[in-house]
């Protein structure tokens, strides 16, 4: 109310008029692209505009020009701290052809209404992909995780089982060794002259019996180490592979992601440059507050500035009168 007797008497400074009350009403009730029902208010100014004499004041040229109905939208604008529309008349430009037949305004108002849903709904649509596919891209991050993790314990069992069959094979060649070592110190000149030839024949026998079964038995060995090293591997490789595709599955679904977000900031750029503060509010909450703010700090800055602008005038410098 308060702002609304300012404006009234900043008029009334204007055109010379004599206030005689203001009422806010709030009778007009319409519905958002929600459905939920929002309330208009809006305020009448009533003003006396005959002058001492009796005539009309709103039909002499210094009341109710051009110049100073353009004026009242400024002032209304900042008084009531909103965004004032395009100032054609000092910018020269031609008016808009305004809709005057209300049936064509409210189909006017129904297509507007049915783009905003629409919009609301690609949007919507968008961003909701746009969370599955960063939900989908956790995924596979925390799976490819676990694949890593799995892989590199795999590759620590292979070396690990490397350098077991490298023991092992040493271990193997120093146990024939020995072995041979052990039958060699068995032959004796002396028992194989008593026999004829026949002891040493027998102990080179057992040798080549006993060498013939380790050979086997370490044979075995090496090849159950072998057939586990290449099993490991084959895991190892597998895994590697199963990384590597989700890696390929995370860039392409990224690459979508980024189109996705693109298309969305198309999208608000889009409704930014058309749309209404007030119909952006029903789309993007956020941006619309953005702009509000920003709109206010740059009608706060106006209003310094013509503060500053009066102030040196009326002192003779700085600007023309």
């Amino acid at each position: 109310m308060e702002q609304c007797q300012e404006l009234t008497q900043k008029i009334a400074e204007l055109t010379g008029f004599t206030p005689l009350q203001v009422v806010i009403h709030r009778d007009e009730v319409s519905e958002n692209a929600k459905g939920e029902k929002q309330t208009h208010y809006h305020a009448h100014a009533v003003f006396f505009t005959l002058d001492n004499n009796g005539l009309q004041l709103a039909r002499r040229e210094a009341s109710l020009n051009k110049a100073n109905l353009s004026k009242i939208q400024t002032l209304t604008a900042q008084s009531l701290k909103m965004e004032r529309g395009a100032n054609r008349y000092e910018n020269n430009e031609k008016q808009p052809q305004y809709i005057q037949d209300y049936k064509t305004y409210a189909q006017f108002k129904e297509q507007e209404k049915a783009l905003l849903q629409r919009i609301q709904e690609q949007e919507h649509k968008l961003t909701q992909m746009a969370l599955e596919l960063k939900k989908k891209e956790k995924e596979i991050q925390d799976k490819a995780k676990e694949l890593k993790s799995k892989e590199n314990e795999l590759q620590a069992k292979i070396e690990q089982h490397q350098k077991h069959i490298q023991n092992l094979e040493l271990g193997h060649e120093r146990a024939l060794k020995e072995l041979t070592q052990e039958f060699e110190k068995r032959l004796s000149l002396w028992k194989n002259i008593l026999t004829f030839g026949k002891y040493n024949a027998k102990v080179r026998e057992d040798y080549q019996l006993t060498k013939n079964a380790f050979l086997i038995s370490t044979d075995e060995s090496r090849r159950e180490a072998n057939k586990e090293l290449e099993y490991l591997k084959f895991e190892y490789h597998k895994v590697k592979d199963e990384r590597d595709n989700l890696k390929t599955l995370f860039e392409a679904h990224k690459t979508k992601n980024v189109k996705l977000e693109t298309r969305l900031k198309e999208i608000g750029k889009w409704c930014e440059k058309n749309l209404s503060v007030e119909q952006l509010k029903e789309i993007f909450p956020l941006k619309a507050e953005r702009i509000e703010k920003e709109l206010k700090y740059q009608r706060a800055f106006e209003n310094s500035f013509e503060q500053t602008k009066t102030k040196r005038n009326d002192r003779g410098f700085g600007f023309s009168r």
